[in-house]
């Protein structure tokens, strides 16, 4: 989704997460740039969220980037960008069933 939105022309910054069955503690961020017909990632980084919630981390990076929007996929992500509290418009989108991804993260994380 993301690397669609920069060959459309739009500036994107991408902000991920990645889910162990642990806390989350730091998120991987990174603009995306159209560089001839690919896009990569320029200044990749993490950002550790030193007692912050994954709402408030998103906030940061999207009032730091300016954002004009977010886009957000999966159940907690989307969950984090529903709570920025920001005055711009947020999608959330859902791929797949949310119930079909909680049991496959509960497998995951070999818990019920």
């Amino acid at each position: 989704m993301a690397r669609e939105l920069a060959r459309a022309g739009h500036a994107v910054r991408l902000v991920t997460m990645r889910f162990t069955g642990k806390p989350i503690e730091e998120a991987h961020v990174a603009e995306l740039r159209l560089v001839g017909d690919s896009v990569e990632l320029v200044e990749p980084h993490v950002v550790q969220f030193e007692g912050r919630k994954p709402g408030e981390v998103l906030a940061a990076e999207a009032r730091a980037f300016g954002a004009q929007a977010v886009v957000s996929n999966a159940e907690i992500v989307n969950r984090a960008a529903a709570s920025m509290r920001l005055d711009i418009p947020v999608w959330c989108d859902f791929f797949g069933d949310p119930m079909a991804e909680r049991q496959m993260l509960a497998y995951h994380a070999l818990s019920d």
